[in-house]
């Protein structure tokens, strides 16, 4: 008794499995060409990210320099507005921006403005004549007769 094999059952079973592992090996490769495109984009966005870094540091540094510069030009706007308004206390102009020194200085002035203004007019409500007061002789009114006397005599001696 001889058995009779079918091995056309195991030939297309191995045919799709090679077809399968065909498939599964072009697809790897078309993964694999994609991971390559990806790693070379990292690369690339890495170097952008590397020279945006370097350009923010000199952004950074110049923004120091002009931030320094501003500084000093205000410093000397206020001192030109100091010199410029002697008449108001330095004190009163400050300020951390130009516009600020501005509304400082007008402010200064509305100020002294109106202390001049009330100095006038407390100068014309109290009037102390110049010089001194003119020489009375002395009021004895008030003195009894006794006391009197006794004035005549401390006068004559």
């Amino acid at each position: 008794m001889t058995e009779e094999v079918n091995l056309e059952a195991p030939e297309k079973e191995i045919k799709k499995t090679k077809t399968a592992e065909n498939d599964l090996t072009d697809e790897l490769g078309v993964k694999n060409q994609r991971i390559v495109e990806l790693e070379q984009s990292l690369v690339d966005r890495n170097t952008e990210v590397d020279t945006l870094k370097q350009n923010l540091a000199e952004l950074e540094t110049r923004f120091n320099e002009v931030n320094g510069t501003l500084s000093r030009a205000i410093t000397g706007y206020r001192a030109m507005a100091i010199k410029a308004n002697p008449e108001m206390p330095a004190e009163l102009i400050a300020g951390d921006t130009i516009e600020a020194i501005d509304k400082a200085v007008v402010n200064a002035r509305e100020l002294v403005g109106k202390v001049k203004e009330k100095l006038v007019n407390a100068d014309t409500q109290v009037r102390v004549p110049a010089g001194a007061p003119p020489r009375m002789p002395p009021d004895f009114s008030a003195l009894s007769s006794r006391e009197k006397i006794q004035q005549g005599i401390a006068k004559r001696s």
